[in-house]
């Protein structure tokens, strides 16, 4: 089941996903083959839109900030965590978002 946030639409901040149960024994993710990226329910890319560059990784968890005034009330957004890791690794965990 896809965790579900909510945002209102002028509201802004942080989400993240922490990608420690997933990663090996001394593996880390690397920051160059990490992204997030927001799909609105019909598919269409709405990175843009959705979300403050940059992506930031920090240890064993991936954030983003999502954008104030981003996204149509009464919309859901997949947003897609994508963790490459040190090994070679690509694990990808999604949130859903649903403006109000």
């Amino acid at each position: 089941m896809v965790p579900t946030i909510t945002k209102y639409y002028a509201e802004t901040f942080r989400v993240g996903v922490d990608f420690s149960e997933l990663l090996a024994e001394g593996e880390t993710l690397d920051a160059t083959a990490c992204q997030v990226a927001a799909l609105a329910s019909d598919g269409t890319d709405v990175t843009d839109q959705m979300l403050e560059n940059p992506t930031v990784q920090q240890d064993t968890v991936l954030s983003v900030r999502l954008k104030a005034n981003g996204g149509e009330v009464g919309s859901r957004y997949r947003l897609r965590f994508v963790g490459g890791t040190t090994s070679g690794d690509v694990f990808e965990e999604d949130l859903w978002l649903v403006v109000v």
